[in-house]
C-alpha cells in the first residue's frame, strides 16, 4: 500500500513537471499579444485520464500554475490553478484510463469549453471584455490541440504505463 502511494505521488509529480515543461517550452507565441498556444493541456488531459481524481487535479493545477509563475505570468497563476483543476476533474470524471476515442473527444470538448469560458472570465477581470474577447480564438485553438494530443497519445501512454500505474479508483 505504502509503495503504491509513493509511486503514485512520484508519477503525479512527473506529470506536473511535464505539464510545466510542455506549457513553458513547447509553445507558439501569438503575434501582437502576450498569449501563446502550448501543448501542456494535452498532457494535463493525459494525467487526468490516468491518475485518480485528487492526483490528477494536483498535477494539472500545480504544473500549469507553476508554469505561469516561472514564465513571468504570475498574475495568471491563481486563475490557472483553478481553471486547470476544473479541467482535470472534468476529464477524470468523463474518461477512465480505458475509455474509447468518443469518450476522449467528449471529455476534451467539455474541458475545452470550460477552459475558454473560464479564461474569458479571468481575462475580463484583468483586461475588460474587449481584451477577453480577443483571446477567445487562441483559447479555442489551444483547446482543440489539447484534445487531439489527448486522443492520439492516451492509448500509447496507457500502454507504456500499464505496469507502473496503480488502478484508478
Amino acid at each position: 500500500m505504502k509503495d503504491a502511494r509513493v509511486r503514485l505521488l512520484c508519477i503525479t509529480a512527473m506529470f506536473a513537471a511535464l505539464i510545466l515543461v510542455c506549457t513553458m517550452f513547447v509553445k507558439l507565441p501569438v503575434p501582437a499579444t502576450t498569449e501563446y498556444i502550448h501543448i501542456g493541456d494535452g498532457v494535463l488531459y493525459l494525467a487526468a485520464a490516468l491518475l485518480p481524481l485528487p492526483y490528477a487535479v494536483a498535477a494539472g493545477a500545480v504544473g500549469a500554475a507553476l508554469a505561469d509563475v516561472l514564465a513571468s505570468y504570475a498574475i495568471w497563476a491563481p486563475f490557472t490553478f483553478v481553471i486547470k483543476a476544473v479541467m482535470a476533474a472534468i476529464v477524470n470524471r468523463l474518461c477512465s484510463p480505458d475509455c474509447g476515442r468518443g469518450r476522449m473527444a467528449l471529455a476534451g470538448l467539455i474541458a475545452g469549453i470550460v477552459n475558454v469560458a473560464l479564461y474569458f472570465a479571468s481575462s475580463a477581470i484583468l483586461y475588460g471584455i474587449a481584451g477577453a474577447a480577443a483571446g477567445i480564438p487562441f483559447n479555442i485553438i489551444q483547446s482543440a490541440l489539447a484534445a487531439v494530443i489527448f486522443i492520439v497519445l492516451l492509448p500509447v501512454v496507457r500502454k507504456a504505463l500499464s505496469g507502473i500505474l496503480p488502478a484508478r479508483k
